[in-house]
Order: C-alpha cells, then sequence, then structure tokens
C-alpha cells in the first residue's frame, strides 16, 4: 500500500527532548531547497547508542568514489573507496579509531565534520552554497567542491521508530561537483558539467538489531542531472520512507515502499529494484564490483556489502511521462549489524 506521507516541517526543530527522547514535534519530513537544515539533530545523552555519519558518492565517467566519516560512540571509521572505470580496479583505505577518537561529527550540515589522525584523513565544511570535503589517505585523495544549487529540493526525514529509537537522514542528490581524485598516480579531474554528488548526512538512536538495502544513484539522463535515494528494510513498520528521485533538482518522494531482489551469494548477479505498489519505479542494478567491509569489536558485529554498478530501467515522472534510465552509476548496499 502506497505510505501516508508525515507531516511537512516548516519551521526548525530540535531531534530529542533534554532526556534524550524523540521531541514529537520532530517527526515528519522537510522538502527543503538547497542547504536548508530545519532539524537540529544533537542527540542529548544516549551514549554508545548513537549513530552518526557524513557519507559522498561521487559520479563520473572514469571514476565512481564514495568517502564516509562515521562515529558510533564506541568507535569512529573513515574509509575511502574509489573504482576506476577505465580499467575496472579498485582501491580503498581506512581508519577505525576505538571510542570514535579524533573524529568530530557535527549536529547538522552547516557543522564542520573531521578526522586530523590517522591513515585516512578527512574534512567536511559549508561554505556558502558548497560543501567542501577532502579526504586523504597514502593511496587515495579526493578534495571536492560540492555546489548545492539553493533553488534544489532535498529530503530530510526523521524516522520514528519509538521515542527512544529513532533516526534523522537528509539525503541530496544529483549535485554539481568539480575538483579531483588522486587515485593510482594520476589526477582525474571534476567538473560540474560531467561529476555529480549525493550525500547521506544521518544521526539517530537504532534499534539493537537491524538490516537494510539501499542504493543511490546519479549521473546525467538526456541532459537533466538525475539522482535517486532508495531504501528498504530498515523503516518497516514506522510508516515512513526514504525514497526520493530528483530531476534537475525538482524533488519527487515516491511515497511507497521499494523491493530490492538480488542474489545474497552472488551479488555480481543483476538486482531487480521496483516500488512495490506501483509502476513507478522499474530497474534493473548490473554490478562490476562488490566489497565487503565486516566489523566486529566484542558484542557489536556490522556486516556491510556495497555493491558497485549501474541502472536501467524506467521511471514514471509525476506528470506521467517515463523517463528511461540507462547505464546511471550506481551504488547498492547490504548491510546487517547488531550494534
Amino acid at each position: 500500500m502506497p505510505i501516508t506521507p508525515p507531516s511537512e516541517l516548516s519551521s526548525r526543530v530540535a531531534l530529542c527532548l533534554p532526556d534524550g527522547r524523540l521531541n514529537p514535534k520532530a517527526k515528519g519530513y522537510v522538502r527543503g531547497p538547497g542547504l536548508l537544515s530545519l532539524v537540529d539533530a544533537q542527540i542529548p545523552g544516549r551514549r554508545l547508542r548513537r549513530k552518526r555519519w557524513n557519507v559522498v558518492f561521487v559520479s563520473h565517467p572514469e571514476v565512481l568514489l564514495v568517502a564516509a566519516l562515521s562515529h558510533a560512540d564506541y568507535a569512529g571509521l573513515a574509509f575511502v573507496w574509489a573504482f576506476d572505470r577505465t580499467d575496472a580496479t579498485f582501491s580503498e583505505a581506512e581508519q577505525l579509531w576505538p571510542l570514535g577518537l579524533f573524529v568530530h561529527l557535527g549536529d547538522s550540515l552547516d557543522d564542520p565534520a573531521t578526522l586530523l589522525r590517522g591513515q585516512v584523513t578527512a574534512q567536511w565544511r559549508k561554505e556558502g552554497d558548497t560543501l567542501r570535503i577532502q579526504t586523504d589517505s597514502p593511496s587515495l585523495r579526493a578534495h571536492l567542491v560540492v555546489t548545492v544549487p539553493p533553488t534544489d529540493e532535498h529530503f530530510q526525514l526523521v524516522v520514528p521508530w519509538d521515542e527512544w529509537t529513532f533516526n534523522y537522514t537528509a539525503k541530496l542528490t544529483a549535485l554539481p561537483t568539480e575538483g579531483d581524485v588522486y587515485l593510482g598516480g594520476r589526477r582525474i579531474r571534476l567538473r560540474p558539467t560531467t561529476a555529480l554528488s549525493c550525500i547521506d548526512f544521518t544521526r539517530g538512536v537504532w534499534p539493537r538489531n537491524i538490516t537494510w538495502h539501499w542504493t543511490t544513484a546519479a549521473g546525467f539522463v538526456e541532459g537533466r542531472r538525475v539522482g535517486l535515494n532508495l531504501g528498504a528494510g530498515w523503516t518497516d513498520g514506522t510508516g515512513v520512507v526514504e525514497n526520493v528521485v530528483s530531476v534537475d533538482g525538482k524533488l519527487d518522494p515516491l511515497w511507497e515502499p521499494v523491493q530490492f531482489s538480488f542474489q545474497p551469494d552472488a551479488l555480481r548477479a543483476p538486482w531487480q529494484i521496483r516500488t512495490s505498489t506501483s509502476e513507478r519505479l522499474t530497474l534493473r542494478f548490473e554490478p562490476s564490483y562488490d566489497r565487503r567491509q565486516a566489523t566486529r569489536l566484542g558484542v557489536v558485529e556490522m556486516s556491510l556489502d556495497q555493491v558497485i554498478g549501474t541502472l536501467h530501467g524506467r521511471y514514471v515522472q509525476p506528470d506521467g511521462t517515463v523517463l528511461t534510465l540507462a547505464d546511471l552509476p550506481a551504488v547498492a548496499e547490504s548491510h546487517r549489524a547488531r550494534w
């Protein structure tokens, strides 16, 4: 069944009450322009239960790149990987710090995020209508200037499992990007006419056990900036979903579940991704590479499969016209955690 959209937030609100419970006034979503951030995601107390991360996915004809900076109270992690599309080679680097030492994440995209010590360093900062993101490691570096056009719409959503477990997430898709990626001894120049980024900003207190499937994609289709964010599993039972498509900055929240069909023991076989109650979105994900990231810290276990590839299929726009998607660069995830 389609989902009844939650309330649309129109003024700034705190995610939490002073005791760390979910603020009932924060329940809802934002379809806001530019870098407008209406939710203050400070989470008081709740030590060892918070999950926070900033992730950027960069799509370019020569390279696909993901850089992440995360803090789970008991551990902090920075990683960066790049898939060279010219020769199908893969490079990655990561840095784990117990108790999240040296990892600093703010409560909104207005705030800087840094990790300045270790084999992988990272810096995020907002400057006007841009996000400057830099990640460096001995083998792989990316220096990005991601422009957030002031007229672009972006999706922010509060996911309420209950008053003590909840999540705030902001999804910004298909953003013009410039900068440089240094990979394998060569420099790849990024230009807004060829490079697009998607941002995943997340802050929450999650259930002890969670599973999700997710994909984000960005590229140029018929000369238009197209991006999407689709998820399944983790929002089940909450009454909301995070599924959106963006075309030239115009946001289309789908407000219905999305189904992911794939073979867990053969992740490079094609996936099927589609809206479950309509024909709005019917996609085939064709993988090129998969990577596994496993974390085991005593009672904490996480398994993350990230699969790199392209999306093909059709998207029915709100006016009924069909946009055909072919070779749209994407990354998909299958994630299981006890945290």
